[in-house]
């Protein structure tokens, strides 16, 4: 199994990385320079000063070539100016829920539309980047945003607490999100259908008696023309689990308890079934069910997962399934990936232990290419990592991509060009940050976004991509000194 590779973002946003003498400018481009500016530079002869600066130099310097007074020569190609992606923007709340629209950076000066100047290179007032076009999807969108900024966000919880876990987007465009939200010592899964503006339409609820309940995972398909929606559910004190299939009104067609098996993944295979992936007693479980929940096959263990795993994922893929997650060895847990086909043979088995603590948490579906898988997860103290797979084949070796060590992924999602789109958590400031990164199809960073909400300990659970490239994230706000808050949010692609 190949190791780990470290990739530098390509665009940091929220803030570069000073240096204070050339020691700290050391990179796989070599030994660098620390500028008077207090930023790295490293060797480039198509610059006239023989340096350029590199890609995490703050002050709109990043890529710039050095000038000879040691500033950055305004005539160079390639340069990206970033500002930060965090924003407070306007907010209004009203029954323990917080909706704001968000369109600049706090005390960005930034408005709406896209001013003028934008594409010309040159970082003006109300403009949070200029990387000099106006081409969206590289970091710096076609209206002068940085990827990642806030455009609006949604805060839930009940009169404790609020949870956020999931999110698919419906045929058509609408989302489906699900959270969990207390009233008090435990709480409800529960899943909302929210429009590409933040309108929501309905909300199903559900309860376990006396159990915390949170909406793991969630699915989505078009059967007979109507959208359906797959619920799975796990209980926090118990180990018990609910599967719950709704129908696009959000009328819930049946529900199944399990008393000792918990739910992290659904999918729907276009047969009117519905499968469920988790754990019970220490072994991965699936179930399938028809379209009145009851039980058509119950699996257990190899060869569909390994000894004493545990699925945290599980897709539909052309003609079979796709499960995900992690299993105990001797040298600690490492990642699995298994598919098999309609007839129930294992079609693919793939591990992945660079690390003595290796997860593979969530995985996606390259809709353009029905081959192509990608893959997110954990590797210990070494951070979040994504791999893609193609036929079965690693076709990118999993790949460190966050910035910081004992980081994570915890969702990804496709876009139409075939980038993932993967989510999780960073550590940059001893807590964590909600973390957005973009792989392009070879495993380089497009670009990456951390800090994108105010100071807290916040994470990210699940991502999905709108048809228009926009990215709607999920997870869970910690204001310093507050409580938890489900957080739903759209940022620039």
């Amino acid at each position: 199994m190949a190791g780990f590779v470290g990739v530098v973002a390509g665009v940091a946003c929220g803030g570069g990385f000073a240096c204070k003498g050339d020691d700290d400018c050391r990179s796989a481009q070599g030994p660098g320079i620390c500028e008077a500016t207090g930023w790295c530079s490293f060797p480039d002869p198509s610059c006239a000063s023989g340096q350029r600066y590199g890609e995490h130099a703050g002050g709109g310097l990043a890529r710039a070539c050095v000038a000879s007074d040691g500033q950055a020569d305004s005539g160079s190609e390639g340069v990206t100016t970033t500002t930060s992606a965090t924003g407070t923007g306007n907010s209004s709340s009203g029954g323990g829920v917080e909706a704001s629209t968000q369109t600049g950076s706090s005390g960005s000066g930034a408005s709406e539309g896209t001013p003028a100047s934008c594409g010309d290179g040159v970082l003006d007032e109300s403009e949070l980047c200029d990387d000099g076009n106006t081409v969206d999807g590289d970091g710096c969108s076609s209206s002068c945003v940085t990827a990642g900024t806030v455009q609006w966000s949604i805060s839930l919880a009940g009169d404790a607490y609020g949870t956020g876990q999931s999110i698919e987007r419906l045929p058509g465009g609408d989302l489906v999100v699900g959270v969990g939200l207390s009233d008090g010592p435990t709480s409800r899964s529960t899943v909302r259908r929210i429009d590409p503006e933040a309108a929501t339409s309905w909300s199903w609820e559900y309860e376990l008696a006396a159990e915390s309940v949170f909406t793991w995972g969630l699915a989505v398909t078009d059967v007979s023309s109507i959208p359906v929606i797959a619920v799975a559910g796990y209980g926090y004190e118990s180990g018990g689990g609910v599967i719950a299939l709704l129908d696009d009104g959000g009328q819930e067609l049946w529900h199944v308890e399990t008393a000792s098996i918990s739910w992290f993944g659904a999918a729907l295979p276009q047969d009117g079934q519905l499968w469920a992936a988790g754990s019970a007693a220490g072994e991965a479980v699936l179930h399938a069910y028809d379209d009145q929940g009851l039980l058509l096959e119950e699996l257990t263990g190899p060869p569909y997962a390994p000894v004493g795993a545990t699925f945290f994922d599980l897709i539909a893929v052309p003609g079979g399934l796709a499960g995900a997650g992690d299993y105990a060895t001797m040298r600690g847990r490492e990642g699995f990936l298994r598919e098999s086909n309609a007839g129930g043979s294992v079609t693919t088995s793939l591990t992945f232990a660079p690390s003595t603590d290796t997860e593979v948490l969530a995985l996606a579906l390259d809709p353009a290419l029905p081959e192509r898988r990608w893959v997110v997860g954990y590797a210990g103290a070494q951070g979040g990592w994504v791999g893609r797979i193609d036929d079965g084949i690693q076709t990118v070796a999993p790949t460190i991509v966050t910035q910081t060590f004992s980081a994570n992924l915890h969702g990804v999602a496709v876009d139409a060009m075939g980038n993932a789109i993967a989510v999780g958590w960073d550590s940059t400031h001893g807590t964590h940050d909600p973390y957005v990164v973009k792989v392009a199809p070879g495993g380089e960073v497009v670009w990456s976004a951390t800090e994108i909400t105010d100071e807290g300990d916040d994470d990210l659970r699940d991502v999905a991509v709108g048809e228009d490239g926009a990215i709607y994230v999920v997870g869970t706000r910690i204001d310093v000194g507050g409580t938890a808050q489900a957080w739903i949010a759209r940022l620039t692609p």
